[in-house]
């Protein structure tokens, strides 16, 4: 059930596995493309513009897309028909014997995976990457077979479906308000995250943010080893920091990881990124020789808090990527300069309370967008925040922070929204904007 970029994945190797399929999806193919030609032309059926009871009459197993919610009636009445519900990444844990290293949490995971993929390319060792960072985890299976390590990013979605998934090193990095429109409550998200552990034993290992309570909430069902982060204060097991020195500690054991000072990516939320992905590599054994060498070239990914262009003196940020409350938090707090903020889009039922009070305190103005423009500049205005403009078409929104803004500067794109109200997907918001702020800076020229 989807056909998105995992569910082709899927398909190509079920069929090469020698089983018969069907991929059910809701949207139309009014324009069928070269996968859906390929894929039909090996046999592989299609329901497209809806679900129905295909999904699960005369089917052994069904694997869904973490597009589609565990609530689906389909599903409810595919499991009372003892048909199986997995998802992608259990049907990819049945193809491989490497140890995975697993990275879930509302913010932060897509970064803290990067970073451990890379550490572990540059210390010789043959690494996948692959999951929820776009990359279906079953193909990048399939195309490795002698990995040494998988790296995975994992969202809650994905984790409703789990069976026997299990990391050898799970990592935790935040759980704050997301996906309201989708979990029916807090508690429903962070037991959704906590199923990263289930089937934990004393062997593996779980890396958790301590300065998160939501995340400490996790530790005492753990049957893991535990090891943790913080920045604000020491911790017996895990990673800290002391002044700007980050610091290993196991026990007697302490030692000098880096300092703050060679991360080359802004922002506290950053700092945490590093201190989860140098844990991982420590507990994983490897070679730190070369860490920092791995750290000091690598650079934010695209949509995170991504520099786009500095025109009259105003720096303009593209953070698409940043689609709840606690990401765009973060992405304020990078900047000492003045933030004129364009937010808004699709809303998934979040509470933007928390993320006006920073604003409050950061922002010189704020323009709002999309379906959810009114629910945030209310938010807003109950903290204190008073300079509010409204944009009916993304690009007047640009352009009205431009003419906001004065030399030193900043412009932040942080939406706190999903993007489907206006935009394909958060990719192509942030690519937009890429593209008008470029276009202004031309005409500077």
């Amino acid at each position: 059930m989807g056909l998105g970029r995992s569910g082709k994945a899927l398909a190509y190797l079920l069929v090469d596995k020698g089983a018969e399929v069907l991929i059910s999806d809701m949207k139309k193919a009014e324009n069928p493309d070269a996968d859906i030609e390929a894929l039909q032309a090996m046999g592989v059926k299609f329901e497209l513009g809806g679900h129905s009871e295909r999904v699960y009459n005369g089917k052994d197993l069904i694997i869904i897309s973490p597009g589609i919610s565990i609530y689906n009636p389909f599903l409810i009445d595919a499991e009372r028909a003892g048909v199986p519900v997995i998802g992608e990444i259990e049907m990819a844990f049945s193809l491989t014997d490497a140890p995975i290293i697993a990275v879930t949490g509302t913010n932060g995971k897509s970064t803290t995976v990067s970073l451990i993929h890379k550490i572990l390319k540059d210390c010789g060792k043959i690494a996948v990457l692959a999951g929820n960072i776009g990359i279906p985890l079953v193909a990048e299976i399939e195309k490795n077979p002698d990995a040494e390590w998988i790296v995975a990013e994992v969202s809650s979605f994905q984790l409703e479906t789990i069976k026997d998934f299990k990391p050898h090193i799970g990592v935790v990095m935040n759980i704050t308000d997301d996906h309201m429109d989708r979990h029916h409550s807090m508690n429903e998200y962070i037991g959704a995250k906590a199923r990263l552990f289930m089937n934990h034993t004393n062997s593996d290992y779980a890396v958790l943010n301590e300065d998160d309570g939501n995340v400490r909430a996790i530790i005492p069902g753990l049957a893991s080893k535990v090891y943790t982060f913080s920045r604000t204060r020491e911790v017996e097991r895990g990673v800290f920091l002391r002044g700007k020195e980050i610091i290993w500690r196991d026990g007697p054991l302490e030692k000098r990881l880096l300092s703050t000072d060679e991360i080359p990516l802004i922002g506290s939320h950053n700092v945490e990124n590093v201190m989860a992905a140098v844990a991982v590599i420590t507990i994983a054994g490897v070679d730190g020789a070369r860490v920092l060498q791995s750290l000091s070239d690598f650079k934010a990914l695209h949509h995170r808090i991504q520099y786009v262009a500095t025109i009259d003196g105003i720096k303009f940020y593209d953070d698409s990527k940043g689609t709840n409350p606690g990401a765009v938090m973060a992405a304020m707090e990078s900047f000492q300069d003045p933030v004129i903020l364009i937010a808004g889009g699709k809303d998934k039922d979040m509470d933007f309370s928390s993320m006006a009070e920073v604003m409050a305190r950061k922002l010189k103005k704020l323009i709002v967008i999309g379906e959810a423009a009114n629910k945030i500049a209310d938010a807003a205005r109950s903290k204190g925040v008073s300079d509010i403009e409204s944009a009916a078409a993304f690009k007047e929104a640009v352009h009205k922070a431009f003419k906001a803004g004065r030399s030193g500067d900043v412009v932040l794109l942080s939406p706190a929204c999903a993007s489907f109200d206006m935009f394909k997907s958060a990719e192509d918001r942030g690519d937009i904007f890429i593209q008008i702020v470029k276009e202004m800076e031309e005409l500077r020229r």
